[in-house]
């Protein structure tokens, strides 16, 4: 299937506009330098990760799911977006976050929290393999939290 053939919600608005970085552009001196400006998403202070999301919301919805879940570290920007996209879809936000559990909440933990986000952290540092985020999505979903979906389930069952 091609992407332009798949159904996708409408996380944030994606046809954020290009500027010119004139003074930039002067400095290089090699062309005309333009930045895109995704910080104007227009959802949970914006991101490039709104246009990815369109398309696992989408997923979620139409596939029964109550809850979305990613993993990152402690301030993660897309798990900010992915929480934003669960709550404006009436899924459940759920962040399994690398590293030691701050003293006090601030930045995009603090959103997070404000926004009714589940938040679990795990200390050991490194990346998560893909077996243990499934244990950790099953663990979940055994414990009746909705069923939470995150990238990698996406990813397994489209490659299946």
């Amino acid at each position: 299937m091609k992407i332009e053939e798949m159904k996708k919600a409408m996380v944030g608005y994606v046809n954020t506009p290009l500027e010119l970085m004139p003074a930039l552009t002067k400095e290089l001196g090699r062309g005309r330098l333009y930045i895109k400006r995704d910080d104007m998403t227009g959802i949970a202070l914006g991101g490039n990760k709104a246009r990815k999301l369109d398309y696992i919301v989408q997923y979620a919805l139409d596939n029964g799911y109550t809850a979305l879940m990613t993993f990152g570290g402690v301030q993660t920007n897309h798990g900010r977006l992915t929480a934003a996209a669960a709550i404006r879809y009436g899924l459940k936000p759920i962040l399994v976050l690398k590293g030691k559990k701050p003293d006090y909440m601030s930045g995009n933990l603090l959103l997070d929290r404000m926004m009714g986000c589940r938040q679990r952290n795990c200390v050991k540092a490194g990346r998560f393999p893909l077996s243990r985020k499934h244990q950790v999505s099953e663990t979940y979903r055994h414990a009746g939290l909705g069923g939470p979906f995150s990238a990698t389930d996406f990813l397994s069952q489209s490659d299946r």
